[in-house]
């Protein structure tokens, strides 16, 4: 739980910090249909979490 919650503010903070285009966001969306192998890592990873979380 520690691990997690110090990520996510980190991470937080990032995002916060750098300029993020939500055009960029947009452009990735719309091109799921056209790319979807692109987003398999993060599919594939969330699994893996789950699968693992018990041990």
């Amino acid at each position: 739980m520690i691990s997690f919650t110090v990520g996510a503010l980190l991470l937080i903070i990032i995002v916060l910090i750098l300029p993020v285009q939500i055009s960029n966001l947009k452009l990735a969306y719309q091109d799921f249909s056209k790319q979807w192998w692109l987003w398999i890592g993060g599919f594939l990873g969330a699994i893996y979490v789950l699968v693992t979380d018990g041990a």
